[in-house]
């Protein structure tokens, strides 16, 4: 038992210690969460708030691109809001999931259920396409 501990401390201890890239590749992920995916966020929420104003509108109004996409926007940003909690959580700031066992299982329904429910939709938009273009060349 002594000598696998032995071997086993000797082996780890003979490794080259690469501190330097575990640090750059931990701040490089500390960037990418706390800068690069913030802007990501938001412009998908502007985005998205923009896709539901234009497809809200009067023309769209009475058509199925116009109850389905604007669902799916409104699922989207509701999964990227509940995504902005993620980078909080890695910036140090709130952790909705630690807050009490009600947050955090409110938040991962909330948030795989949007991520959910945007994809079904763009199933069923995808099927009603076809369905028309199908019925319209018969």
């Amino acid at each position: 038992m002594v000598d696998v501990v032995t071997t086993t401390a000797l082996e780890l201890s003979s490794l080259p210690s690469n501190e330097t890239d575990v640090a750059k590749s931990f701040s490089l992920l500390h960037v990418i969460w706390v800068y690069v995916l913030p802007a990501v966020i938001l412009t998908g929420i502007v985005g998205n708030v923009l896709s539901i104003i234009v497809l809200l509108s009067k023309s769209f109004r009475h058509t199925t691109t116009g109850v389905y996409l604007p669902l799916t926007a409104i699922a989207d940003v509701v999964f990227l809001l509940t995504g902005a909690l993620e980078i909080l959580e890695v910036a140090g700031v709130f952790d909705a999931r630690e807050y009490s066992v009600w947050t955090c299982r409110i938040y991962k329904v909330v948030h795989y259920t949007a991520g959910d429910v945007s994809i079904w939709l763009l199933v069923a938009f995808t099927f009603d396409r076809f369905e028309t273009i199908s019925s319209l060349s018969n």
